[in-house]
């Protein structure tokens, strides 16, 4: 068996298309492991230079906080359950003690990885309406009904002929549509609007009214004009399916009543929207600018954040501890607990030694450390486990070993 196929037994530096590793640990596995965690470094020129290198990048990466003026909601995002979980199981199996603060940037790197939350700040709003047939949220119910009529679609609305009816006139012009190359009746028509607003609706014709009808192509040809004379203009009264018998006249008509009542098969109600961030376009407009406008500072969002990882690592009974010169938190699926008195075999007893009490060991440096040289490769990462496991050892996410 190679080298590396034995330590792929122990894995410690990977969870599975969820990388939780630093850039600086993921650029070098046996880099100085002070840098980690804020420690001395070899040498006070270096420390210096470092020091300052880092307080500039602190500078050059800081941003202004990002402010909206007038907030309608407030915001929070929350990790995604399916997510957590996988990292838990992950660091479950591994051993391997993650910073709060990387997993946080884990999850919020990725969209797919946390739910979005919002609330109006103003509690007496009326609630957020959602629609059943394509999961769009709206902010009012009068932008939620706008959508729905924004399109005709047969699963959602019924239609039947109200009437058919030949002009019996003769017009000097008439109108053809830019999109579907239909021909319409002139302006002067008695039906004009009406037949127009359902030709929009019945060909999900994006644009307003207005911008519509003065996109209209004007055809004065007689062999046009004869030939829209000789097809019947056809009117139609609709409705919504599971309501047939309230079809209405007229589209107005229809867009009135759902205000007035909204179908509770095609829309539902909340004063609070949960969704994932993946699914941000989902949200209406204006909650969607908001939300942009809120997310790109990171202090408005990291506390909660923050607070809601540690809170589901603590109800997984996992242990959470400060570390560091800049008592960073971290967590571990195991709980830790000093060597003092533990019983442990010739192998962990070699190990720990070469680890030292309050020293930071690079794993690929204890690998190759002189006192345990005659012990094989595959004995010491089982071993290692077996320390880490049993809360001996922390291991963290960069390849450092500490005793605990």
């Amino acid at each position: 068996m190679t080298a590396d196929k034995e330590e792929e037994l122990v894995d410690l530096s990977s969870l599975e298309g969820l990388s939780l590793e630093p850039d600086w640990a993921k650029k070098s596995k046996t880099a100085n492991p002070a840098l980690n965690f804020g420690g001395k470094e070899k040498g006070k020129r270096e420390g210096k230079r470092r020091g300052r290198t880092d307080r500039s990048n602190r500078r050059a990466s800081s941003e202004k906080r990002v402010i909206n003026e007038n907030p309608t909601f407030d915001f929070a995002i929350h990790p995604n359950m399916g997510v957590m979980q996988k990292i838990k199981s992950e660091m479950r199996k591994t051993g391997i003690s993650y910073g709060l603060s990387e997993i946080c940037d884990t999850i919020s790197s990725d969209p797919s990885r946390y739910n979005i939350v919002v609330n109006y700040k103003d509690k007496d709003r009326a609630p957020f309406v959602a629609t059943k047939f394509d999961k769009r949220v709206f902010e009012t119910k009068q932008r939620a009904v706008e959508h729905l009529f924004a399109s005709y679609n047969n699963e959602r609305f019924t239609s039947k002929i109200q009437r058919e009816e030949k002009p019996g006139k003769n017009f000097s012009y008439v109108f053809e549509c830019p999109l579907t190359k239909s021909l319409l009746p002139p302006n002067n028509y008695h039906d004009f609007d009406e037949i127009i607003i359902q030709h929009i609706f019945l060909n999900s014709i994006s644009k307003p009214y207005e911008a519509y009808v003065a996109s209209l192509a004007k055809v004065d040809e007689d062999e046009r004009i004869q030939e829209w004379n000789e097809k019947p203009i056809v009117l139609y009264k609709f409705g919504l399916h599971g309501q047939e018998s309230d079809e209405m006249m007229s589209l107005a008509q229809l867009r009135k009543k759902c205000l007035d009542e909204l179908p509770v098969n095609l829309f539902s109600t909340s004063t609070s929207i949960r969704l994932s961030g993946s699914n941000l376009a989902l949200l209406d407009e204006n909650i969607g600018n908001q939300f942009s406008t809120f997310f790109k500072y990171k202090g408005n969002w990291i506390k909660g954040l923050f607070a809601s990882c540690l809170v589901n690592l603590k109800k997984s009974n996992f242990t959470v501890f400060r570390y560091s010169e800049k008592k960073l938190t971290f967590a571990s699926a195991y709980q830790r607990k000093e060597l003092k008195g533990a019983t442990l075999n010739e192998t962990s007893e070699k190990i720990t030694s070469a680890i030292g009490k309050g020293q930071e060991v690079n794993k690929a440096t204890l690998l190759n450390d002189e006192a345990l040289g005659e012990i094989d490769r595959k004995s010491i990462l089982i071993e290692l486990k077996w320390l880490i496991k049993e809360g001996y050892v922390t291991a963290f996410g960069n390849g450092i070993l500490v005793l605990n």
